[in-house]
Formats: structure tokens, C-alpha cells, sequence
């Protein structure tokens, strides 16, 4: 019986021995400095370059009470893109209006006045192509109580304008495309 316990207390004895033993290794390794893998590098995409142009192009706005109102960044920003990607977005956004519904766009363009489908008076923001012949319009429905033509700018003026896109289906082949609850600014 003394050997069998003899025996069983060495077992015992070998048992937290080797628990402190892999303690300490537990130890040593934390102790270890971690070493952080490589991060993959960055390969350019077109949201990259969108945002790189749109960091080059763009000169610092001044502050006037019209710009701090408008801080939302918008979903679709045409207004830094070749003309040819303007013609194409703006394209876009009638061939395929629900796509673009609820977003918040922001355009360049001149201020114009015409007729809507309805026959009422409509403002719109004009954005010619490069040729100047192939224009395309958007209207907008300017945020707040503004009367026409004393609290709008002149016709041709260059604007900015920036709202919620919203669309009316009129026939089977024509859209009305609108941004409402827009901010205009004047370039």
C-alpha cells in the first residue's frame, strides 16, 4: 500500500508539475511580442479615383449661410464628373428612375424656367455636354418659401442644386425626373 501511494503521490507530484510547466509556457508565450501581418495593399477603384478627383478638382467652397444648411453628402455627386459621364448619369437617371428614388443627388447646371407636363411653370437646372447640344434638365423643387422671379436666380446663371430624387411616370416612354426639397446655390 506504501508503494502504490508513493507511486500515486509522484503521479500527483508529475501531474502539477507538468500544469505549472505549461503555465509558464502559457506565459512565455504571451509575453511574446505579436507580430501584425502585412496589410493587403490597396488597389485603385473607381470609388478611389471618384474620390481622389473629387479631392483635386473642387476648390474650397466659402462659408455662407446656404452651405452650412446643406452638411448631407449626397448618394450621387455629378457635379465634378467629364461631361460625358454627366450625360450618362443623368441618362441613367431617367431610362432607370427607380434606382435612383429617395437618394440625395447633387447636379451642376444653369438655371432655367419652362413649362412642365402639366403646364405649370417649372425651375430646372440645365447640364449641357460638352458639345453643348445634347442638354439635359432636372427639375427642382426648391426648399422654403421662395417666389419667382425675385427670390430666384437669373436665367443662365450657373447653379448647384442638391435633393431628394422623386420621378412621375407620365406614359408607357416618358419620366419626369425632379429633386425635391433641393438647395440651390449660386457658382
Amino acid at each position: 500500500m506504501k508503494k502504490t501511494l508513493k507511486i500515486m503521490i509522484a503521479v500527483f507530484l508529475g501531474l502539477t508539475a507538468c500544469g505549472k510547466k505549461e503555465e509558464e509556457e502559457v506565459q512565455i508565450q504571451e509575453e511574446e511580442p505579436i507580430v501584425a501581418a502585412t496589410p493587403e495593399p490597396e488597389y485603385e477603384t473607381i470609388e478611389n479615383l471618384i474620390t481622389e478627383n473629387e479631392d483635386e478638382e473642387q476648390p474650397a467652397e466659402e462659408e455662407t449661410e446656404e452651405s452650412t444648411e446643406n452638411e448631407a453628402e449626397p448618394d450621387l455627386d455629378i457635379t465634378f464628373m467629364s461631361s460625358t459621364a454627366i450625360y450618362s448619369a443623368v441618362y441613367n437617371m431617367i431610362m432607370n428612375p427607380e434606382e435612383y428614388v429617395g437618394k440625395l443627388i447633387r447636379i451642376k447646371g444653369f438655371f432655367a424656367v419652362g413649362e412642365s407636363y402639366t403646364g405649370e411653370e417649372m425651375y430646372g437646372c440645365v447640364i449641357p455636354d460638352a458639345t453643348q447640344c445634347c442638354v439635359q434638365g432636372i427639375e427642382f423643387l426648391w426648399k422654403g418659401d421662395h417666389v419667382y422671379p425675385d427670390d430666384y436666380p437669373e436665367i443662365g446663371t450657373d447653379i448647384v442644386v442638391q435633393g431628394i430624387f422623386a420621378y412621375d411616370r407620365i406614359d408607357e416612354y416618358t419620366v419626369a425626373v425632379r429633386l425635391e426639397d433641393a438647395d440651390v446655390f449660386i457658382e
